[in-house]
């Protein structure tokens, strides 16, 4: 080396020179075979500028300055604090923590690991299993896949697409638009937006101020405090407490155990089973089953079809065309119109102002001081009073106990086995009353039939043709010369009610005499004849008997020939 002193008298730092050092000891210079230098191990690097690493394996502890690097493949195992990680593709990252992550976008891959602080901007088709996200604040989880989130806060920010995720405790206040979630355990939802829930079992917590939500499917056991619920479809509400929903459509599902409920506007389609509803304000209830209903005041709105229904208790105000079908109404009907009840037990309560009902079946038990106005009544009315009947026709069933009324107008078909005690009947049509007792003013009115009815007191006035009765019995046969009696089936034979009665016969063949044979009984067994009649022909006659007794028969002989003939008792009381 001709410069050797030029360069350095000293050998041991030409040595250096030439073959290199750690500090420690001097390591030889070796080449490959296209004459690159291979360096080894390097334990510290200062500054690397511009450099490519392909393949091999980095462990190294960086302080401080930048790493702008891509990273394809491989494995990082490593704690990142503080700094920036821009774009992540096709990344597994397994285990370790992430802390203070800002403006991160993760791509593809696979995320286990714990999540700390800092902001998450988007999440694309990626599947994050297990961990913690502890705090993630104006976050965009758009795709992807989160499986089990535990003790998570999501403070604003929208999650998009969300499929089969379980939310374990923690709070959500963000935006949850369309996908599915598995389940939310324990957790408080705040705020925001749920869009299309499908699927969802929502077990405790608490969701308050939810706006325009459909859930589909799934079983809800929470408290939802607020806001408005679209739809509910499919759905089981399991539990919890509905404190004021406004504008809700449910449509299906069951609700079940639903304590201090208030619902305003909206249509409720659904089985109500238990519970408590405070309040339905201009709501229409359309089909479903309300199965028990305690306390209940109801206002306004329209109730459609209720089968199998108990009310118990509670106020009924301003309902109007609705059906009740089977169940119990133990409660106060306050004014609107009922159109039917079939088949329905009303027990007790206060019916105030029915107008235009159509009652079918069932039993009104201890109805007092009701006015029904209008339509008819086809039911068992046992006990309590009515104070007025007003254009109204009872057809069948029966009154058991009416104290004190006023029945004014209207039509009562057939009562049976009625007490009347006090009152006024007042224009009566066309009413038959079997059995029983009266014990009543009548005014007015036609009565056709009392039968085997005790009228105790009162005053029967203007009785207009009850008076009068006639039995008629047409085209009787005569063809034997021995006289053959009517028979009671045909013409009755009980003329005891009657001061005057006369059978008219009227003979069709005019060329056949008919002669008539009048007996009488007191037992309706043994007859004894009271007197004859003969030649009677096609002008007819009349047969009055002589005698008077409990019984009377008319028997009719031809003695040549036959003929047919037409009888009429006619008999005044």
């Amino acid at each position: 080396m001709p410069n050797f002193s030029v360069f350095n008298l000293d050998p041991s730092t030409l040595q250096t020179l030439i073959f290199g050092t750690d500090g420690a000891s001097i390591i030889p210079i070796n080449t490959d075979s296209t004459g690159r230098v291979n360096i080894g191990d390097v334990n510290t690097v200062t500054a690397v500028l511009g450099a490519t690493i392909t393949a091999g394996t980095i462990s190294a502890t960086i302080l401080g300055g930048t790493v702008s690097a891509t990273i394809t493949g491989g494995t990082v195992s490593a704690t990142i604090v503080g700094g920036t990680l821009d774009a992540i593709e096709a990344v597994t990252i397994v285990g370790g923590t992430l802390n203070a992550i800002e403006a991160v976008t993760i791509v593809g891959g696979t995320v286990d690991a714990n999540l700390l602080g800092g902001t998450i901007d988007a999440v694309l088709a990626t599947t994050i299993v297990g961990g913690t996200i502890d705090a993630v604040e104006a976050v965009t989880i758009v795709g992807g896949t989160l499986d089990a989130i535990e003790a998570v806060t999501i403070v604003g920010g929208t999650l998009n697409a969300i499929e089969a995720v379980t939310i374990v405790g923690g709070t959500v206040d963000a935006n949850l638009l369309g996908g599915t979630i598995d389940a939310v355990l324990a957790t408080t939802i705040v705020g925001g937006t749920l869009d299309a829930i499908e699927a969802v079992t929502i077990v405790g917590g608490t969701l308050n101020a939810i706006e325009a939500v459909t859930i589909v499917g799934g079983t809800v056991d929470a408290n939802l405090l607020g806001g408005t619920i679209d739809a509910v479809l499919a759905t089981t509400i399991v539990g919890g407490t509905l404190d004021a929903i406004e504008a809700v459509t449910i449509v299906g599902g069951t609700l079940n155990a639903i304590e201090a409920v208030t619902i305003v506007g909206g249509t409720v389609d659904a089985n109500l089973l238990g519970g408590t509803i405070d309040a339905v304000l201009a709501t229409t209830i359309v089909g479903g089953t309300i199965d028990a209903v305690e306390a209940v005041t109801i206002v306004g709105g329209t109730l459609d079809a209720i089968e199998a229904v108990t009310i118990v208790g509670g106020t009924l105000n301003a309902i109007e065309a609705v059906t009740i079908v089977g169940g119990t109404v133990d409660a106060n009907l306050l004014g609107g119109t009922i159109d039917a009840v079939l088949a329905t037990t009303i027990v007790g309560g206060t019916l105030d102002a029915i107008e235009a009902v159509t009652i079918v079946g069932g039993t009104l038990n201890a109805i007092e001081a009701v006015t029904i106005v209008g339509g008819t009544v086809d039911a068992n009315l046992l006990g309590g009073t009515i104070d007025a009947v007003l254009a109204t026709t009872i057809v069948g069933g029966t009154i058991d106990a009416v104290e004190a009324v006023t029945i004014v107008g209207g039509t009562l078909d057939a009562i049976e086995a009625v007490t009347i005690v006090g009152g006024t009947l007042n224009a009566i049509e066309a009413v038959t009353i079997v059995g029983g007792t009266v014990d009543a003013n009548l005014l007015g009115g036609t009565i056709d039939a009392i039968l085997a009815a005790t009228i105790v007191g009162g005053t029967l006035s203007s009785i207009s043709q009850n008076n009068f009765n006639q039995f008629s019995v047409a085209s009787v046969p005569v063809s034997s010369p021995a006289f053959t009696p009517l028979p009671a089936a045909s013409l009755t034979q009980s003329t005891f009610p009657y001061k005057v009665y006369s059978y008219l016969v009227y003979n069709d063949v005019a060329a056949v005499t008919v002669n008539a044979l009048v007996e009488i009984s007191s037992d309706g067994t043994r007859w004894i004849t009271d007197h004859t009649v003969t030649g009677t022909l096609t002008d007819g006659m009349v047969v009055v008997p002589i005698r008077f007794a409990k019984y009377t028969r008319l028997s009719l002989a031809a003695p040549a020939g036959s003929a047919t003939v037409d009888v009429y008792l006619d008999a005044q009381v």
